[in-house]
C-alpha cells in the first residue's frame, strides 16, 4: 500500500522512553481514569481538551470510520485505545451543514 509513497508519507511511530515506576502509576492512573464510566464529565472534558501531562508519556490511540449504509454521507468516527482497544470518543458527521461539521460525544 505505501510501497510507492514518499518517505515522509509512511506511518512513523515516535518512540517513547521508559516510564519510571512512579510515571507509569500515573500513566495507568489516568488511563484508568479516562475509560472508567463513573468519571465525572467536567473533569473528562478537561482531560481530553488539555494537552496529556509531560510525566505520563505518549498515550496511542486509534481513529477508525464507520461509512456502511445509510451513514456513507454522513461518517461515524470512533477514538479508541490503542492498547486493548478501549472507547474514548465517537464522532459523526452532522447532516444537515454543508461545511465539515462533526458532533463529538461519549457514546
Amino acid at each position: 500500500m505505501y510501497n510507492d509513497a514518499p518517505s515522509y508519507y509512511l506511518p512513523t511511530i515516535i518512540p517513547q522512553n521508559a516510564l519510571s515506576p512512579e510515571n507509569q502509576a500515573l500513566h495507568d492512573e489516568f488511563i484508568h481514569k479516562l475509560t472508567n464510566p463513573f468519571t465525572n464529565i467536567d473533569e473528562l472534558k478537561d482531560m481530553y481538551m488539555k494537552p496529556v501531562p509531560p510525566k505520563i508519556g505518549q498515550i496511542r490511540c486509534s481513529i477508525s470510520r464507520q461509512k456502511s449504509g445509510i451513514s456513507r454521507m454522513n461518517p461515524k468516527y470512533i477514538l479508541s485505545l490503542s492498547d486493548g482497544n478501549k472507547f474514548l470518543l465517537n464522532g459523526k458527521k452532522r447532516s444537515a451543514n454543508m461545511t465539515s461539521n462533526y458532533l463529538i460525544s461519549l457514546e
